[in-house]
This record gives structure tokens, sequence and C-alpha cells, in this order.
């Protein structure tokens, strides 16, 4: 009988230790795996933002200042359209109606932002045509650029990232020289942080960088 209750005792301990060895094999390797994965997400969010293509219009219109040897107020005023009218539509569908992300994740919801972005380039390309005739054929150019993309997007997911800064890059390099051209390095981690995070597939990045540098240059 004690025997019996020996034995049963160390079963118990066996699988108690058995639990534990399984328990903690488990959750100590996912617990890495997960900071690892989280911090990654991190970098490239980080990335993305730097990157973003809010941000490279600014590179983009300081370069169109420089180019057209324009002050502040006129680059403001060529620009302008395009700002305001991208704007109110983030803010209407983005923060008001909550019908796209902001990032415009879903393809669906990509059309009516380019559509939007097209219009103020239109609205930019008539004010250049009265009152700064030599920066048409930069707005005709961004103009293809964004109907090329817009056309595309009704059947791939083509990345916003890849295409504004690559021709953020090539645009720089046209007017300022070697400058900036540094910048391109810099295209592979921001195909890495797009691809980090599930937004696009190396194919759809790659093609958008192609479109913009073969149009802009």
């Amino acid at each position: 009988m004690e025997k019996t209750q020996s034995n049963k005792t160390v079963e118990k301990i066996k699988d108690l230790s058995t639990y534990l060895q399984k328990k903690y094999s488990k959750t100590s390797k996912p617990h890495s795996i997960t900071d690892n994965s989280s911090m990654s997400r991190l970098i490239a969010n980080i990335i993305s933002i730097i990157m973003h293509p809010v941000v490279m219009a600014f590179f983009i219109g300081y370069t169109a200042s420089i180019q057209f040897n324009t002050n502040a107020t006129t680059t403001l005023l060529l620009f302008a359209p395009i700002a305001i009218i991208i704007t109110t539509y983030i803010i209407i569908f983005v923060f008001i109606k909550q019908d796209a992300d902001i990032e415009f994740t879903d393809v669906k919801t990509r059309p009516p932002l380019l559509f939007s972005g097209i219009t103020g380039i239109l609205i930019s390309l008539l004010i250049a045509k009265f009152f700064l005739p030599e920066a048409e054929s930069f707005f005709t150019r961004l103009l293809i650029i964004i109907t090329a993309v817009t056309t595309i997007t009704f059947y791939w997911k083509i990345s916003f990232h890849a295409t504004i800064y690559t021709m953020a890059i090539f645009y720089s390099y046209k007017i300022l020289g070697n400058n900036y051209l540094f910048l391109l390095a810099l295209l592979p981690i921001l195909y890495w942080s797009r691809i980090k995070l599930h937004k696009h597939e190396l194919a759809q990045l790659i093609i958008g960088s192609i479109i913009s540098s073969l149009i802009i240059l």
C-alpha cells in the first residue's frame, strides 16, 4: 500500500515537472519572438513615417522653389490646391466618416484620394500657366505620374511611399545634382518597412519607383 502511494507521488511529481517544462518552453520562446517582432514593426513604422509621401512632398516643394527661383509665398500658392484638396479629403473620409484608415490600406479607398490629388494638380497647373509658365512642365509630369498610379490602382495596390519617395530623389537629382542622391541608398529600407508592415509586396514597391523615376527624369 505504501509502495503504491509512493509510486503515485512520484508520478505526480513527474507530471508536474513535465507540465512546467512544457509551459515555460512554450511561453519563453514566443515572448522573445513577439518582442523582436514588435520592435521590428516599431522600427518599420518609424521609417514609414519619416519617408512618408507627405514628408517627401515638402522636399519636392523645396526643390521646386530652387528650380523656379520662387519665394515661399509663390511656392505655397503653386502647391496649395493639391495640399488643401487632399487634406480636406483625408479629414472628411478618415477622421469624420472613418471610411478609411490614414494610410488608405484598403485598395478600394485609394482611387478617390488619387482623383482628389489629380484635381489639385490640375488647378496648380492652371495657376502655373498664368503666373509661372516655367513650372508647367513639372506639374504636367506630376499629373502623368499620379494618373498612371491611379489607373494601376484600380487593378493593383501600387505603393504611394515608393512612388513619391523615388520621385523626390530623382527630381532633386535632376535639379540639384548629386547632393541628395545618397537618399537612393535608403530606398531598400523603405521597401523593407512597407513589406514588414504587410502594406505591399515587393513588386508593388518596385513598380511605383520605376513609374516615377521614368517620368520625372
